[in-house]
Formats: structure tokens, C-alpha cells, sequence
């Protein structure tokens, strides 16, 4: 699969203006404990890699209303080479909504 320069820039650019924040948003009250999420894991992936011939997915779990431990991995092959990566994360959410809310990464 042949992608162009100008493809990966567009895609850059585009993810780079949908992660921005919208300075127009007022800050939300802070939940209660009472509205945690009842969900403790998530498995994702990003379909819009694979356009790009790489696989990657993502398995998450709460530990605590502000913590989670993540695992990701990413696989793709070019040109006969195979490239496989694997990570560990821990992440903190300031705003006591694990899985649901903004976080930090901790690398490790």
C-alpha cells in the first residue's frame, strides 16, 4: 500500500484540530462520586490506522475513581518487515471519573 506525504500530513493535521479544546466551553460542575461510571475496562481500537495498514488496540481498567492501568499494542508490516510494539500505562484522572474523563499518562 502506497501513502502519500500529503495524505499523512492531512491526517496529522486533522487529529491534531479534533484533540484541541473549545476555548467557548464552560467548566461542567464536578461530579459526585455517585456518577462514576459503573464501567471498570474498555478494549478499543482506532479504525483509522488500519486505512494506513496498521493495527493497534488499546485494553484499559480502573483501578480507583482516579487511576487505570492501560496495555496497548501495535502491529503493521512493510515492505516484508514486521514492526510489533507493546506498552504499559498509568493513568490519573483529576477529576475522580476513571475511564470517562480527561487523564494524565505516568510513563513508566
Amino acid at each position: 500500500m502506497h501513502v502519500s506525504l500529503n495524505s499523512i500530513r492531512l491526517f496529522l493535521s486533522a487529529s491534531l484540530v479534533a484533540t484541541l479544546p473549545v476555548i467557548a466551553q464552560t467548566s461542567a460542575p464536578k461530579p459526585s462520586a455517585a456518577a462514576t461510571p459503573a464501567v471498570t475496562q474498555i478494549v478499543s481500537v482506532s479504525p483509522i490506522s488500519l486505512v494506513f495498514g496498521i493495527f493497534g488496540a488499546e485494553y484499559e481498567r480502573r483501578m480507583s475513581p482516579t487511576t487505570a492501568l492501560a496495555a496497548s499494542g501495535t502491529y503493521t508490516r512493510r515492505d516484508g518487515i514486521s514492526y510489533l510494539s507493546a506498552e504499559a500505562k498509568y493513568r490519573y484522572y483529576p477529576q475522580e471519573l476513571a475511564l470517562a474523563g480527561s487523564f494524565f499518562w505516568v510513563p513508566k
